[in-house]
């Protein structure tokens, strides 16, 4: 969808200036992937070390989602409880929980966000809190339901008074469309480093050698582009649709364990 509409930037540090080359990165991911900037679906924020990123907004997630075959419809479920926004005092939900049903699937991919967690002092969005929880559990949801990853949602970034957790997408993180897939990466991706080393840590954790070696070759998988680590609650997320009980607890651990390797090389702040 080619346009020569303004694209919005928002830059980490104030004296920071947007680029053409900046602005061709945000251009090029809309028009792969069917976006308006007329209609202000995706915007674009610039960190202090020069690395862009995609941001979609509500109603981008939405038009993702409506181009998506598999999509079959949303639903959202509210907490019976409220509790009130420090400092203006008004109501909102403890948690808003997003249903998002496929078609070929049998069973609704539901993710639940609880108020206590996303809350910051730090943001100025609080205005109308159970519009922003509603919004920040669908994109959740439609990362967990599609294997939605590559881009951030508008309330994912620091606010201007808080440092950058940054990303680390460059360029080349929007030469392809974001990617819907139907099923999760498979153990036959080469992965862009040794399968993490288990430590002491996990082995206590009553698993035989044979359920460990697939979940690590998965880990293993999709910790091969760099993007994962940025979204840690997004990835735990979906290890939860895929396991459960001691082998879930185990591919956490695995998780956690290459997060921290890759914080030490690069960086990066969990």
């Amino acid at each position: 969808m080619i346009t020569n509409s303004k694209i919005h930037f928002r830059t980490e540090l104030p004296e920071t200036s947007v680029k053409d080359e900046h602005e061709k990165i945000i251009r090029d991911f809309a028009e792969k992937n069917n976006l308006s900037l007329d209609d202000k679906h995706v915007s674009g924020f610039l960190d202090r070390n020069g690395f862009v990123s995609a941001v979609v907004k509500y109603d981008g997630w939405i038009h993702l989602l409506n181009k998506t075959e598999a999509f079959d419809g949303i639903d959202f479920s509210f907490s019976e409880r409220v509790t009130q926004v420090p400092v203006t005092q008004k109501a909102v939900y403890e948690w808003v929980e997003c249903i998002i049903h496929r078609k070929d699937r049998a069973h609704p991919i539901k993710v639940r966000e609880h108020f206590t967690d996303l809350y910051s002092t730090e943001h100025d969005y609080w205005e109308k809190p159970n519009r922003v929880m509603r919004q920040i559990a669908l994109s959740e949801c439609a990362r967990v339901a599609f294997g939605i990853s590559g881009i951030r949602d508008e309330y994912s970034l620091p606010s201007l008074s808080e440092g950058i957790r940054s990303s680390r997408l460059t360029q080349s993180s929007f030469e392809t469309p974001v990617r819907i897939v139907d099923t999760l990466p498979t153990s036959n991706v080469v992965p862009f480093k040794e399968t993490p080393t288990v430590d002491s840590s996990l082995c206590h954790l009553q698993i035989s050698d044979e359920d460990k070696e697939p979940i690590d070759k998965f880990i293993s998988s999709i910790t091969q582009h760099p993007a994962v680590f940025s979204t840690p609650k997004t990835i735990i997320d979906q290890l939860g649709t895929r396991y459960s009980g001691v082998a879930l607890d185990y591919a956490v651990k695995v998780y956690e364990k290459a997060f921290e390797e890759f914080s030490q090389t690069s960086g990066a702040k969990p």
